[in-house]
């Protein structure tokens, strides 16, 4: 049977998960989706992150922003949503899974290097970087997973743990991998500011 899709980051434990309130850039240039990683700029502001971005904060959870003249809670934000002011009322907010301590259940790409069990088992404990492909405004859905390609170097996710399904295959896309963010570990860990 073949992996399925799982579509983003997802807090292990969820229910015991606390996510925090910030702030997300106006005008946002793409949609971001709930299980989508995220990261924080030195303005305070969050925004989707990218392959080898380092200032990673979390992963998000749920999105609240103004259109039509109504507060709107969502699975995604639109891209391009925009507010003006330092109104709480007018801006657009993001509840992230934040603590540095977080585990998270995604999925990996396919890749020659992880597609046998051995090669799994063996990948436990490396490092693997993000790839964000694009989200579904269908679904509400995250594109983001790692990118299957395990690394003893820097990288922004710990590989901790394979889901073993029985029926499921190590040889296809989609295999479920436990991690926590690695690279930066968190922005607010550091003895120094952003």
């Amino acid at each position: 049977m073949p992996n399925l899709l799982q579509g983003g980051f997802h807090a292990d434990q969820e229910l015991r998960s606390r996510a925090r309130r910030y702030n997300v850039v106006s005008n946002n240039s793409t949609a971001i989706f709930r299980g989508d990683v995220l990261k924080i700029a030195t303005t305070g502001l969050v925004d989707v992150a990218a392959a080898g971005d380092t200032d990673l904060i979390g992963v998000a959870k749920e999105f609240e922003y103004t259109t039509g003249g109504k507060r709107v809670r969502s699975p995604y934000l639109p891209a391009s949503t925009t507010y003006t002011g330092n109104l709480v009322s007018t801006q657009t907010w993001v509840w992230i899974y934040d603590d540095p301590n977080q585990e998270f259940w995604t999925t990996s790409a396919t890749n020659t290097s992880t597609d046998t069990a051995a090669e799994w088992e063996a990948a436990v404990g490396s490092n693997m970087d993000l790839l964000a492909g694009a989200g579904s405004t269908v679904y509400g859905c995250s594109g983001h997973q790692v990118d299957g390609t395990p690394v003893a170097g820097a990288a922004q996710f710990r590989i901790l743990e394979i889901r073993r399904v029985p029926g499921r295959t190590y040889t296809g896309a989609n295999l479920h991998v436990k991690v926590m963010i690695n690279e930066g570990f968190h922005a607010f860990v550091d003895n120094a500011g952003i």
